[in-house]
């Protein structure tokens, strides 16, 4: 099977310090990642192509995805499977209309792949560190989870990897789990340890869905 993955830096880390193009590769997965970042495609053979794709607001917010996906773009034919996580701004839902917002953009994108015939995994986003988030925005995070969670079909597989990374009780329920944090106080990357126990996770789940 041929994967895509569509990055930034928490999908950097997972592929960086987690190894998880390596362990792909012994579930027989080629894994080609695009980092927005830096703006490149890292091919599974570890060819780098500048300027292969173009997303809109160079991001991977649900809206900007939506856009890009929405006006398909023929290099996402080449691959059997494309793997997306957008990033905090789903962790930083305020209320409930940024909630529907939010929604309707991955129900866009479900739709693009339905028309398409194309399979797409998705990574729930990761928490905040309690610094950076509150009860409130961590009760409409797990809201969120759960309602892409039930939109789980044939075409559309679903990792709930904030579940993974948050605390599961306490008074910082659904926010960072401690020893997932990285050192820098201002950092919300989920650390090295993260990376590489839930690394072998989004492995099998990928593999689990060729």
């Amino acid at each position: 099977m041929k994967a895509l993955f569509i990055h930034r830096s928490v999908g950097h880390n997972l592929i960086a310090e987690g190894r998880l193009r390596e362990l792909l590769q012994a579930s027989h997965v080629e894994l080609d990642d695009y980092d927005i970042n830096n703006g490149t495609l890292t091919t599974s053979d570890n060819s780098v192509i500048a300027n292969w794709i173009t997303i809109p607001g160079n991001n991977t917010n649900p809206d900007n995805l939506a856009e890009y996906f929405t006006n398909w773009d023929k290099h996402l034919d080449d691959y059997d499977l494309v793997l997306i996580k957008s990033c905090y701004p789903n962790s930083h839902v305020k209320d409930e209309a940024q909630l529907a917002a939010i929604q309707r953009a991955y129900q866009a994108i479900f739709e693009a792949f339905r028309s398409q015939k194309k399979r797409l995994a998705l990574l729930t986003s990761p928490p905040l560190r309690p610094l950076f988030t509150n009860k409130r925005e961590s009760e409409l995070a797990k809201k969120l989870n759960e309602w892409l969670l039930s939109r789980v079909n044939q075409r559309v597989h679903i990792l709930d990897f904030h579940r993974l990374l948050a605390e599961p009780k306490g008074r910082h329920e659904g926010m960072l789990r401690r020893d997932y944090r990285r050192l820098l106080p201002f950092d919300n990357h989920p650390n090295k340890k993260a990376n590489k126990e839930l690394a072998p996770l989004v492995a099998k789940f990928i593999s689990a869905n060729q």
